[in-house]
């Protein structure tokens, strides 16, 4: 999941479990979908905090810098998601006038450090 996948998901993992020479050849996507869903988000808010953390730690000579600081970019949208009951109850609906029914829409953000390629926070919450 923390790959960047160019190529089928079935593909994607056969090549995972070959890499890492593991007894288990491999496992189905739709196997791989369903233990997916079992994650919590907070593992990859945790995990993305840790390599920031990291990153910056004892890191001083390889930071890249503009003028003595770093240079840091937000982004936000607006993004549609999945039509789901828990969904509904934390983002609510929102009426288009061009859809009969109605969407489910989040707002995400991503803080990120320009010349250092790395993302520094992101969040989704409710419109």
């Amino acid at each position: 999941m923390l790959k960047n996948f160019r190529r089928t998901l079935q593909i994607e993992l056969n090549s995972f479990f070959k890499d890492i020479q593991s007894s288990v050849k491999s496992i189905s996507s739709s196997a791989f979908v369903q233990s997916r869903k079992k994650l919590s988000p907070d593992l990859f808010y945790d995990l993305n905090h840790l390599i920031v953390s990291e990153f910056y730690s004892e890191n001083d000579e390889n930071i890249e810098l503009y003028k003595g600081h770093r240079l840091l970019s937000i982004d936000g949208s607006n993004i549609q998601l999945p039509l789901s009951s828990d969904l509904k109850k934390v983002f609510g609906t929102f009426k288009n006038q061009k859809i009969i029914d109605d969407v489910i829409v989040g707002r995400v953000s991503v803080l990120y450090d320009v010349l250092n390629n790395i993302v520094l926070d992101g969040k989704l919450c409710a419109r």
